[in-house]
């Protein structure tokens, strides 16, 4: 048995190299039915089903592989990584340090280790991390440029610029590295070295939002002193196959031209460009036309709530909550549900994977305490946010999860996906508002949709206008000193002027946006 053993194993550890995940993971519980206590297969399939998202899965398989062997550094640092995805940090903080443990010169692990440990906010023991990363693999760039947010973080704004530098020199295509690079010279008044940065970083990932909305502050100041704005922005214009960056630069185009007589042109512009978005509708590849069921038929009015400067906005949302004719969902997690990268990861299996996708992806509508990462601005991501908006501690003592059945809202959406033959990202939003009304047993037709979409991305936002061209904006504004109060504050105890002229340059565009000049937007 042994020879059959070793070469099934040897074809599964090539197939998972070659990124075969399918037929790995088979070849691995082939190997694993005839030789259960197999740990390089039970380490290797943990690490794959990791890898995959099967994050439960992983954490069972790798915790037995430890107990058979308390001292396999490698199973202990996947444990870790699985932890950490899970949002776990404490307890993938212990499963680093055994693997370091048992292995002292473990320079991914002590990586790692620092990552969770920015996560945690632990910020001294973070670069304490990474420079053992780098002691002992010094060509490491990953952790160069982690110890570069570790100084940024931290307001050593010299030592991350000399790390992400050398994060660049060790790795010329390492466009995040760029982008932070962007960040530092932009806040030290480097304006033209800053928007280079930005621009290395676009060509390299044209799709990186975070570059994309960076780069707009250097460029209007920049605009303050030349009228020639094309001349500096990025020049993608050979190489741009993204359908996304091309978009990218019509907004950021927009953005550049407020205040100007081309304002309605630019902003035109933008959702023409939109309207040719690519995967604009999925189709249900089953669908027989002569079996669908259009009995039901979602709401089609919308009313957006966005907010700016802390001004009550939860407030309101909590007393529309649980009225009789309106649809909302709770709390402000689906701010960036119309962006881009968020509709991409929703359909990228499919019809079929649709309604299971978006409750794994918003795994916090179902369970308010779930530590999974949803989508925030500039394609980022935000971790418990739940707990940090209050869901987790409801009801009239206080001590209650907000929850929801997700077995059921799953079968709810599935049916309700089943009457249509197509759908673009809006009708989806209105299933998902009936599929959650269905699911709390409240099966009253709504005749209206609130959208707090609070503090959403651009691109975000024009999607949502440019698909429900007929919604209604209400922006809440806060009386215009506390607001400046809340936001300066801090900065403005620590001396830190550049921070508070950049919150308010930020917010007086905010305010002027040809956005809200229109008869359905309402400020309050």
């Amino acid at each position: 048995m042994k020879p059959i053993v070793d070469q099934t194993f040897k074809q599964a550890f090539t197939s998972h190299g070659e990124g075969k995940i399918d037929e790995a993971e088979r070849l691995y519980r082939m190997v694993l039915k005839i030789q259960p206590e197999h740990l390089d297969a039970n380490n290797n399939l943990g690490l794959l089903l990791s890898l995959s998202g099967r994050l439960d899965e992983a954490e069972t398989i790798l915790k037995k592989v430890i107990e058979f062997k308390p001292d396999f550094a490698d199973a202990h640092f996947n444990l870790a990584n699985a932890l950490c995805q899970k949002a776990r940090f404490k307890e993938a903080e212990v499963s680093y340090k055994k693997a370091i443990g048992f292995r002292p010169n473990y320079a991914q692990a002590y990586n790692n280790l620092g990552v969770t440990m920015f996560s945690l906010n632990k910020l001294n023991e973070g670069e304490i991390s990474f420079k053992k990363a780098i002691e002992f693999k010094p060509d490491y760039d990953e952790a160069h440029f982690n110890l570069g947010l570790t100084f940024q973080k931290t307001e050593k704004f010299e030592k991350a610029e000399i790390s992400y530098k050398k994060a660049i020199e060790l790795k010329p295509d390492y466009a995040d590295a760029y982008n932070n690079l962007g960040t530092i010279q932009n806040f030290n008044g480097d304006l033209i070295a800053s928007i280079d940065s930005f621009k290395q970083a676009l060509n390299i990932r044209p799709d990186l939002a975070e570059a994309w909305s960076s780069i707009f502050f250097p460029l209007q100041t920049i605009k303050l002193q030349t009228l020639a704005i094309e001349d500096h922005l990025p020049l993608l214009d050979e190489q741009m196959s993204s359908k996304y960056a091309i978009i990218a630069k019509s907004i950021l185009s927009y953005y550049l031209n407020l205040g100007n007589p081309s304002t309605k042109s630019s902003f035109d512009e933008v959702l023409r460009m939109l309207s040719s978005a690519d995967n604009i509708f999925v189709k249900n590849i089953k669908a027989t036309p002569s079996k669908l069921i259009t009995e039901s038929t979602p709401p089609k009015k919308i009313t957006a709530l966005l907010h700016f400067g802390r001004s009550g906005t939860g407030l309101l949302h909590s007393l529309i909550d649980g009225h009789s004719d309106v649809s909302t969902l709770p709390s402000i997690y689906f701010s960036e549900f119309f962006d881009h990268f968020t509709w991409k990861k929703i359909i990228a299996g499919g019809w079929e994977e649709m309604a299971d996708r978006f409750a794994a992806i918003y795994d916090v509508l179902f369970d308010a305490s779930s530590p999974i990462k949803i989508p925030t601005l500039r394609n980022q991501s935000i971790s418990n946010i739940g707990q940090k908006e209050g869901m987790t501690t409801v009801g009239p003592e206080r001590n209650e999860v907000l929850s929801v059945d997700k077995k059921k809202f799953i079968k709810e959406l599935k049916q309700l996906m089943n009457c249509h033959d197509r759908l673009d990202q809006f009708t989806f939003f209105e299933l998902i508002h009936s599929a959650y009304e269905k699911t709390i047993d409240n099966h009253k037709e709504k005749s209206l949709i609130f959208y707090h979409i609070h503090n959403p991305d651009i691109y975000a936002q024009f999607n949502l206008l440019k698909l429900a061209s007929g919604a209604n904006l209400l922006m809440m504004i806060r009386e215009p000193l506390q607001s400046c109060e809340s936001w300066i504050r801090t900065s403005f105890q620590k001396n830190n002027y550049k921070i508070v002229a950049y919150s308010i340059f930020q917010m007086l565009f905010q305010v002027d946006n040809i956005i809200f000049q229109n008869n359905n937007s309402i400020w309050s």
